[in-house]
């Protein structure tokens, strides 16, 4: 086994020796992470994927130097200042054309007093200098060729090159002399139209810059000389009447939130900020330079984005369809006591005395109760979910009548209760409907559960809704599905091509496709694996080419939540989809 080893270890060397090198780039799942050799010979590998595959930067450097590439170690490789080889294009391929904020092996910088600020190059290709101790990708490169270069490597230049200019604590880098990398040498921020601003806001650092959000809240970022820990962001934005900006737009009434953050700190500023989400196990939620959030070390100081507290919800809340119409009184419509002990009470009357989920929510609370789940929205605390179901049912079911409910949102929808067929929906949030208040706590004692009948389905699911087992998460590379059954190729258009479901019928065909069907009870072809495998795996929520369904004159469009359960909403709205074509 020994002798063998050798042996094959010399063949080995024996074929790098020999090859000639030229830049190629390996892409392959199946052969390992992402790879760049280089003309000059080198091989430098992405590190990337989930959380757990990205490191600080003091730990890539040791991820790297325990990485064996011809024998040798690696080292984090650097990218322009100074450039070593080919380490420019070998990071422009394997960072920033996919999208990739990564580490770079260059010099650090001062912050704040006692802060340490450490390179890394985002995915404009822009170098910029940010806290160290958050998690992001990055490039480990040989240390001594591991191919043999086709030229030579000539003697270093007589005319030095230029001394790297000290990079300003925020912002990119300059040089002296325009660089020869094919990078860009002036930051984009992911503005396109040329005019220094993105939606509106300006491009670049600075110590402040806001966004008026549609939901009525003015968003601000804190940034040059004022980057704080996540406690002491989150008080200097209580000390001033304001919140920390959430970003989950699974939260409720995240509003504009996802999209000012993002647009604030990701997209006009390629930095980092906290966000108001709680932290979990320790560590505190932040967003990176390319809008994707983590937890991480609670203690370094990084951008915040504060935006003011809305007032309670009334009918001239962002968002009301018709503010000028007013609102009338809650009616009480009827009540009932719960055999946990709470007291559910039923709000309905006419139009005008209905509300929205958020105003629904806010009077519950107004008068010390609170908006009654549905279904049990923790699982880790049962008796929190008590009777409602049977509240539910009695109060809003017997009547038809549609009631909101607490529960998970999912993109930004609201959990509503059909009287009509006894099940739960995600729907647009600014509709005017019934609701149910109950009591925080038992007002009575609790009296024993009769044995319950089959509950219906939370959902208006095809499915069988069978549990798959978990859905691995997407490469961001990768969009596309062949069946390894019907052949097909299913494609996921995410991103910029978000349409409503008219229209991405219309793209389906007009590419040569169809929307993919989901059907769990009478799966077609690959399609239910497809469509788990490209929405699942993607977190996202997409339209699928099931039946509509019409519930007072409204209609309502199938898709699959990020979660893919089956559900109908509205048929406006823009979101992802999936097109299958033909078998190849």
């Amino acid at each position: 086994m020994r002798l063998a080893r050798r042996v094959l270890a010399l063949a080995a060397a024996a074929l790098c020796l020999a090859a000639v090198a030229s830049a190629t780039v390996v892409d392959d799942p199946a052969a390992g992470p992402p790879s760049y050799t280089g003309a000059d010979g080198y091989r430098y590998v992405l590190q990337t994927g989930l959380i757990g595959d990205m490191r600080t930067w003091q730990d890539a450097q040791s991820y790297c130097n325990g990485v064996s590439q011809a024998g040798h170690v690696s080292v984090l490789s650097s990218y322009k200042n100074p450039a070593f080889g080919d380490s420019v294009a070998a990071i422009n391929a394997l960072c920033v054309a996919r999208r990739k904020t990564c580490w770079l092996m260059e010099n650090t910088t001062a912050g704040a007093p006692d802060e340490k600020l450490c390179p890394l190059v985002t995915a404009a290709g822009d170098v910029v200098y940010q806290g160290c101790l958050q998690v992001v990708s990055f490039v480990c490169r040989s240390s001594v060729p591991v191919v043999t270069p086709a030229v030579p490597s000539p003697s270093p230049s007589p005319s030095p090159a230029p001394a790297p200019v000290p990079a300003p604590a925020y912002g990119p880098a300059r040089s002296p002399s325009p660089s020869p990398s094919p990078s860009p040498s002036v930051p984009t921020y992911g503005g396109s139209d040329g005019s220094g601003t993105t939606d509106g806001v300006p491009n670049g650092p600075a110590r402040q810059k806001s966004y008026n959000g549609r939901d009525g809240r003015t968003y601000t970022l804190f940034f040059l000389g004022a980057v704080r820990t996540y406690r002491e962001a989150r008080d200097y934005c209580s000390a001033a009447g304001l919140e920390l900006s959430p970003y989950n737009v699974a939260s409720l009434y995240a509003g504009d939130a996802a999209f000012a953050v993002k647009l604030l700190c990701a997209r006009s500023t390629s930095t980092t900020c906290w966000l108001g989400e709680e932290p979990q196990a320790g560590l505190c939620p932040m967003l990176d330079a390319l809008g994707d959030m983590h937890y991480q070390g609670c203690d370094q100081p990084l951008a915040f984005v504060c935006r003011t507290i809305q007032a309670q919800s009334d009918s001239s809340a962002a968002g009301d369809a018709n503010p000028s119409a007013g609102s009338l009184a809650p009616v009480v419509e009827a009540s009932r006591l719960g055999a946990d002990g709470r007291h559910y009470t039923l709000y309905s009357g006419p139009g005008l005395a209905r509300r929205f989920h958020r105003a629904a929510l806010d009077y519950c609370t107004s008068i010390g109760q609170e908006l009654s789940p549905y279904d049990d929205i923790d699982p880790a605390n049962p008796t929190y979910f008590g009777d409602a179901r049977n509240a539910v049912t009695q109060l809003c079911g017997s009547r038809k009548l549609t009631c909101w409910y607490l529960g998970i949102s999912v993109g930004g929808l609201c959990n509503i209760y059909s009287g009509a067929d006894n099940r739960g929906y995600l729907q647009g949030c600014s509709q005017r409907v019934s609701w149910v208040c109950r009591t925080r706590d038992a007002i009575a004692p609790a009296t024993p559960a009769p044995s319950p009948s089959p509950s219906p389905s939370p959902s208006p699911s095809p499915d069988a809704d069978s549990d798959d087992g978990p859905i691995p998460v997407l490469p961001s590379n990768v969009t596309t599905y062949t069946g390894p059954n019907d052949g097909r190729l299913y494609r996921l258009y995410a991103g910029d091509t978000r349409r409503n479901f008219t229209d991405a019928q219309a793209f389906c065909l007009s590419a040569g496709g169809a929307l993919s069907p989901y059907n769990r009870a009478n799966p077609v072809g690959d399609s239910v694996r497809a469509v788990r495998t490209l929405c699942g795996g993607a977190r996202t929520t997409c339209w699928v080419n099931e039946r509509t369904v019409t519930e007072h004159g409204d209609s309502f469009c199938p898709m699959v939540s990020q979660e893919v359960k089956a559900y109908w909403q509205g048929c406006s709205q823009r979101i992802h989809f999936v097109c299958r074509f033909g078998a190849r």
